[in-house]
């Protein structure tokens, strides 16, 4: 196979910057392209990769604020090498060539889009979407701190963006690593509304 060339993207208001991991700025917001990639030799298991953008993997290899996470896998049955080595290169070819483009303009829109008028509609739009009362009162007060460990980019809690972020720190807490990990794909779901 031919080697693939690797271009920059240049996008208004998103900086790269060079510090060895190839991440990039959305807002103040520092994003990481990543690729995973899994294998069992069992044959009711599957090869797989995914790969998107991250904010930061914690102690406990979990990774947090990924956002468009595309995964491929295929099953250990006939020539399933074969098939994972076709959607492996097909994939890192068009992610490669692409750039982070269409993340990166999710993410610049989740920032200027906004979910209500006030912190009422804030509660009321979140619970709408099936986020509990409690956790809704609590992404808002999140932002309202605006704490930057959380990812929050303003203390505005009308900003999609600050409220994915508020709703993943929130995610953070809960004890249990599958709660944890639904309750995060739950809120990050939210963005698709910036679309």
């Amino acid at each position: 196979m031919a080697p693939m060339d690797v271009g920059r993207i240049n996008m208004p208001g998103v900086q790269d910057t060079d510090g060895g991991f190839g991440g990039c700025s959305v807002g103040g917001q520092m994003f990481y392209p990543f690729l995973i990639c899994g294998n069992s030799e069992e044959g009711k298991s599957s090869a797989w990769f995914m790969g998107g953008l991250l904010q930061f993997v914690c102690g406990n290899h979990i990774i947090w604020g990924a956002q468009d996470v595309v995964r491929f896998s295929t099953r250990h049955v006939g020539d399933a090498w074969r098939r994972l080595e076709a959607g492996f290169f097909d994939y890192l070819k068009k992610w490669i060539t692409a750039g982070t483009l269409a993340e990166r303009q999710m993410l610049q829109a989740s920032l200027e889009y906004h979910v209500a008028a006030d912190e009422a509609g804030v509660v009321e739009f979140l619970r709408g979407k099936g986020f509990a009362k409690k956790a809704s009162e609590a992404a808002v007060e999140t932002v309202k701190i605006g704490d930057p460990s959380t990812g929050v980019y303003s203390q505005d809690p009308t900003v999609l963006f600050n409220l994915v972020s508020a709703l993943t720190a929130g995610a953070r807490l809960i004890p249990h690593q599958d709660a944890r990990v639904e309750a995060e794909r739950k809120a990050s779901g939210l963005l698709a509304y910036a679309r």
